[in-house]
C-alpha cells in the first residue's frame, strides 16, 4: 500500500476536477481560479506528493501538510473538526488564509501550535501575493519547510534556468517570408557548445522532425539523403536528411543543410550538452496539401502552426496514429534515438485538446510562457514557472526559488550572433543563476517525489519518468534546525 501523500490540498470542487487530464489552461488565470493549482504545482515541483480533495470530502491521511486552498469561510464545522483531529493525531502543519491584513502584525504569517501539529495563518491570498512578487513563492515554501513538524527533503531549484531553443529542423524558415533566415552552421553550433560547456549547462533543442515540401522545383532544388526526389506539394521528409537550395524564393542562392544541422546537434548530445525535445511534427498546418495550394502559403505566418485553433478542422480528420504529436514522438525516436519529455507547440499555439493529447501520450512537460508538469497521469499548469526571453535575465525571474525557462529561437543566434547567446548566459549568472539545465533534467525531478525520516531520503519514481542526466540537487531539514539560504 503506498504511503500517504506529503500534502493534502483542500480545494473548491470546481477548481481541479479529478476527471480532467489537464489542470489549468496554459494561459493566464485569475488568482481566485487557481489557488489550489498553485499549491499543487509548488508541492510537485518541490518533490512532494500531493492529493487534492474537494471541500466536504473525507480528509485522507497526510504526512506533512494540510493546505486549505480556498476561502476558509467555506469550511464546514465537520471540515474544521477533521483538520483538528489530524493535528491531534500527527505532527502536521495546516496552512490556510486568515481574515486579511492585520494592522499590528502587517503581513506576518502567524503559526500556532494545535495538538501535535500547528496551524499557519496567511494574512494574504497566496496566489495574488505571488503575482505581485515572485519572492512570495519562496516565502511560502520556506514556511512549509521551517514550520513542518517533521523532517522534510526537497529539490533545490534556486537559481535554476532551463534553456530552451525552438525551431531547428523545420522548413518554416524556408517558406515563411516573415521568418526567413539560414540555418545555424557547424561553427555556430560548436560555439554554442563551448558556451554551454563553460557554464556546465545543458540545452533543450525543440526540433521539428518533419520537413514540408512546397513541390515547386522552379523555386528551389531539394535532395533527401543526398538524392533528388519527386517533388510533391505538401510531402513531408525527414528533416535530418534534407538539403534545399533556394533558386527563386525569399533568399536565392541560400542553401539549407539539414544533414549538417543534424550532425551538429548530435555532437552536442554526445558531449552531454543538449537533448532534443518535441516542437510538433512539421510546424505547418496538418493539411499540408492545402498549405501548398494556398495563394498566401509564403506570406501568411498563420499557416506555420500545427496545434492551434486554426488547425482544429485538419486535426479532427486525423487518426491518433497520424496526429502530429504521435508522428513527432515517433520521428524523434527514429532519428535521434531519443524519447522526448517536453512539448513546445509550434508558434506557442495550442488548444485544450492538444494539451490533452500530450497528456495521453505520456509527455512529462509542456512549455509555453507557463509550464505544465506531469502528475498522477495529467498535466498541471504552473503560472509561477515562466519562460521569459533568454536575453531578459534578472533577479525578479529567480526570486521564486522555482525554475525559470530562458527561451529563444535558432534565428536569434543567426541574426544577433553567438555573442548574444553567450552574453545572455552571463547576464543570468549576474542575476543569480546557479544552474543551467534542460527539460530532461526538469522532467526527471518532477517525475520523482521525496520522503525523509530524518536519517535517509527515499525517492519514489513515477512511471515513465526519465533518468536524470546529472545528479538532482536535494536538500533536507529537521525541526529545530536553522534553514540556510
Amino acid at each position: 500500500m503506498p504511503p500517504p501523500p506529503s500534502a493534502v490540498i483542500i480545494a473548491r470542487p470546481d477548481e481541479l476536477p479529478g476527471r480532467s487530464r489537464v489542470w489549468g489552461t496554459g494561459g493566464w488565470q485569475e488568482p481566485q481560479a487557481r489557488e489550489a493549482l498553485d499549491w499543487f504545482t509548488l508541492c510537485r515541483i518541490s518533490g512532494w506528493s500531493a492529493t487534492v480533495v474537494p471541500l466536504g470530502a473525507r480528509l485522507p491521511p497526510s504526512e506533512r501538510w494540510i493546505i486549505v486552498a480556498c476561502d476558509p469561510g467555506l469550511l464546514s464545522a465537520s471540515d474544521y473538526t477533521a483538520i483538528e483531529r489530524a493535528l491531534d493525531d500527527k505532527p502536521l502543519l495546516a496552512i490556510m488564509r486568515g481574515d486579511g491584513f492585520d494592522r499590528e502584525r502587517g503581513r506576518t504569517i502567524r503559526v500556532r501550535k494545535v495538538g501535535r501539529g500547528a496551524i499557519a495563518t496567511l494574512p494574504f491570498h497566496p496566489s495574488q501575493a505571488r503575482d505581485a512578487d515572485g519572492a512570495v513563492t519562496a516565502r511560502l515554501r520556506r514556511l512549509m519547510i521551517e514550520h513542518a513538524q517533521a523532517p522534510v527533503a526537497w529539490f533545490d531549484h534556486a537559481g535554476t534556468v532551463v534553456l530552451r531553443m525552438d525551431d531547428p529542423g523545420g522548413a518554416q524558415n524556408v517558406w515563411d517570408s516573415r521568418w526567413s533566415y539560414p540555418k545555424l552552421d557547424a561553427r555556430q553550433w560548436a560555439a554554442i557548445g563551448a558556451a554551454l560547456r563553460r557554464h556546465k549547462a545543458r540545452l533543450s533543442v525543440f526540433y521539428v522532425p518533419g520537413w514540408v515540401d512546397d513541390g515547386d522545383p522552379a523555386r528551389g532544388a531539394l535532395t533527401v539523403g543526398g538524392r533528388a526526389v519527386a517533388r510533391r506539394p505538401g510531402a513531408i521528409h525527414p528533416s535530418p536528411l534534407i538539403t534545399y537550395t533556394d533558386r527563386a524564393g525569399h533568399a536565392p542562392g541560400r542553401m539549407y543543410d539539414g544533414r549538417a544541422e543534424f550532425a551538429s546537434i548530435q555532437k552536442l548530445r554526445k558531449a552531454g550538452l543538449a537533448e532534443v525535445e518535441l516542437h510538433g511534427f512539421a510546424h505547418v498546418n496538418p493539411d499540408t496539401a492545402a498549405w501548398a495550394r494556398a495563394a498566401d502559403r509564403y506570406s501568411s505566418s498563420d499557416w506555420f502552426r500545427e496545434l492551434g485553433r486554426n488547425e482544429n478542422a485538419a486535426l479532427a480528420r486525423l487518426s491518433v496514429r497520424r496526429h502530429p504529436l504521435t508522428r513527432g514522438i515517433a520521428a524523434l525516436k527514429q532519428q535521434f534515438g531519443a524519447t522526448p519529455t517536453t512539448l513546445v507547440a509550434p508558434g506557442d499555439a495550442f488548444t485544450p485538446e492538444a494539451a490533452e493529447r500530450a497528456a495521453k501520450l505520456g509527455l512529462r512537460l509542456m512549455s509555453s510562457y507557463y509550464t505544465a508538469i506531469r502528475a498522477d497521469g495529467r498535466l498541471a499548469w504552473s503560472q509561477h514557472v515562466c519562460a521569459p526571453y533568454l536575453d531578459t535575465g534578472s533577479k525578479k525571474w529567480l526570486a521564486s526559488g522555482l525554475p525559470v525557462v530562458g527561451y529563444f529561437h535558432d534565428k536569434d543566434v543567426v541574426d544577433r550572433g553567438i555573442g548574444w547567446f553567450t552574453e545572455s548566459l552571463v547576464q543570468w549568472r549576474r542575476a543569480g543563476a546557479r544552474r543551467f539545465i534542460d527539460f530532461s533534467e526538469l522532467a526527471a525531478a518532477t517525475g520523482r517525489t521525496l520522503s525523509y525520516d530524518g536519517r535517509k531520503v527515499r525517492i519514489a519514481v513515477d512511471d515513465g519518468a526519465p533518468p536524470p542526466p546529472r545528479a538532482l540537487p536535494i536538500r533536507t531539514h529537521r525541526p529545530g534546525m536553522k534553514l540556510r539560504d
